[in-house]
């Protein structure tokens, strides 16, 4: 492979657009989609030596890296050429009437090709920071990488008899019901039967532990008579400069999304934060945009019996020039960054949105059962889809200023990571996570960590509304727990519209 000659600079350089070149012939091919085009200061940055033992993992000592540092690590590895990882990197136009915000785009160089090319792209963005949205870029761009490549020799074709029981218990994996199960062929499941194991461990005192590779690689295919647990999906997978920080934020994203499922299918009222009420200036600068831009700005708080905060943001557009709706979510053990979290993410699919709205030529009928997240952007695109989340939207419920949530959080992730296993511990519900880090030239000498973090028993995401996850018990308890609900929801009385996240 041929290289284009360059010097290493820092980190600062290489903000804006950049790309990384794969060869000769690519040097001169045009950059298509509404990236802004990145032939302009082409870069290639050598990976920073890096001496000494690793860190003991898990140790108290496993501390992420400030912004800065973390960047050149992450420009100097994931932007290696020797890597052969990203095709491209550049800054995402964005419509001149739409809010504006830092937001980067990377396209994985296996992508151009793959029938799984959705799974090759990243993209990283921030209201306030230039740098963390490269950085956000260039790590979801590692973590794709590493959910589609894995390596075969490290997966154990056996039952769970045979590995003596050291195995996730498949049983407690919320997913399909037994109804569903037993109506579909594709579905059925025989829990003793065999499967593919990676290798994980088990939290907090990080035991082996066998985990479905199903659950933790989204190019996995199953092999002949291996049953179907769910679908492939990358919630949990996270990134970071340091294992406790990487697999804190994966277990955060598996809380969100399980607080989101619960809510939506139960079409439970929650109560809205008054954001108005917040002296918080990073809330207000985002209010004050959303308002110049004629965007209706909502939060709700969705924090379920974990007692982890959880946030949901709604971005309503009456305009009818772009979508009509967009969510957020976010959890953290800090109420302030949960919630501005959650806000960022229901701004960042606007500029996606309306493309495809723009340019959906598909027949109106095939919104309401969409198989890709594009058809079900573009349902939620419509106005006439707002109303199915008008239970959110007509709550009158208020919860106190975000101001005076308590901050739950410690002043490292190692702690922040600790205080969250101990919250679900005390629910009876086991943690895991997987060593995903690509073995790549640099990285695995590097403090940058990819990680898949699984809880079976949460409610999970789903993306295909052929395919919706009714079996799990927490999806009809929580609501009655929480005080929304007098009686358990049944299957056929879950809310059956397409859900708007994305």
């Amino acid at each position: 492979m041929q290289h284009v000659p360059v010097s290493p600079v820092n980190a600062d350089q290489a903000l804006g657009n950049v790309r990384m070149y794969r060869n000769n012939q690519l040097l001169n091919r045009k950059h298509e989609g509404d990236v802004t085009d990145c032939s302009q200061n082409g870069i290639n940055l050598l990976p920073k030596q890096v001496c000494g033992l690793c860190r003991i993992f898990m140790d108290i000592n496993d501390k992420e890296l400030a912004i800065d540092d973390a960047l050149k690590q992450a420009i100097n590895n994931i932007g290696d050429r020797k890597n052969n990882l990203l095709y491209s990197f550049g800054r995402i136009f964005q419509y001149s009437d739409e809010p504006k915000f830092f937001q980067y785009f990377s396209q994985l160089i296996d992508s151009q090709n793959s029938k799984t090319a959705a799974h090759g792209t990243a993209s990283g963005f921030s209201f306030f920071s230039q740098k963390l949205a490269v950085l956000k870029c260039l790590l979801e761009a590692l973590e794709r990488y590493a959910l589609k490549n894995y390596d075969k020799e490290t997966l154990t074709f056996s039952t769970s008899d045979k590995l003596r029981k050291q195995c996730l218990n498949i049983s407690e994996v919320s997913s399909f019901s037994d109804k569903q199960r037993r109506a579909n062929s594709n579905l059925q499941l025989n829990i003793n039967g065999p499967f593919n194991w990676v290798l994980g461990k088990k939290l907090p005192g990080l035991e082996d532990t066998y985990i479905p590779a199903q659950l933790v690689y989204l190019s996995y295919r199953r092999k002949l008579g291996e049953g179907l647990i769910r679908m492939p999906i990358s919630t949990g997978a996270a990134s970071g400069t340091a294992y406790s920080a990487a697999i804190y934020r994966g277990i955060c994203e598996i809380i969100e999304r399980d607080a989101f499922m619960i809510t939506y299918l139960n079409k439970l009222q929650r109560h809205r934060v008054p954001l108005e009420k917040s002296t918080n200036k990073d809330i207000q600068k985002i209010l004050t945009i959303a308002k110049d831009y004629k965007l209706d700005v909502y939060t709700y708080d969705i924090t379920t019996d974990l007692g982890i905060y959880t946030f949901l943001s709604v971005v309503r557009d009456s305009t009818g020039l772009a979508a009509a709706l967009s969510t957020g979510l976010k959890s953290s053990l800090k109420p302030t960054e949960a919630l501005i979290g959650s806000l960022q993410e229901a701004f960042h699919p606007r500029t996606w949105l309306r493309r495809e709205k723009d340019n959906f030529k598909g027949n109106k009928s095939e919104l309401h059962k969409p198989y890709e997240l594009s058809t079900r952007g573009v349902l939620w695109s419509t106005p006439g889809a707002v109303e199915e989340i008008g239970f959110l939207l007509h709550s009158m419920k208020e919860t106190k200023n975000i101001d005076d949530y308590k901050d739950k959080s410690k002043k490292t992730s190692f702690e922040n990571l600790q205080k969250i296993i101990e919250m679900i511990n005390s629910l009876g519900y086991a943690s895991y996570f997987v060593d995903i880090t690509p073995n790549l030239p640099g990285i695995k000498k590097s403090p940058i960590k990819v990680v898949m973090a699984v809880i079976p028993e949460l409610q999970p995401l789903y993306l295909d509304e052929r395919y919706p996850y009714h079996g799990g018990s927490r999806l009809y308890s929580v609501p009655v727990k929480l005080g929304y609900l007098k009686t358990l929801n049944k299957e056929n009385t879950l809310n059956s519209f397409p859900h708007p996240f994305l």
